[in-house]
């Protein structure tokens, strides 16, 4: 097997559900766009 590199961003999709809530005008179903970044997650444990 290879290693490649991964570069995933996190908070791409989380910013894309914010600003989908905002052109809808309302609260969206999702965990990802509440629950926040994988930094805020950090935090909350820590």
């Amino acid at each position: 097997m290879t290693d490649l590199p991964a570069s995933i961003d996190i908070d791409a999709p989380i910013e894309a559900g914010r600003m989908a809530e905002a052109i809808a005008g309302h609260q969206l179903p999702g965990e990802l766009i509440h629950d926040g970044s994988l930094n805020a997650f950090r935090r909350k444990a820590a």
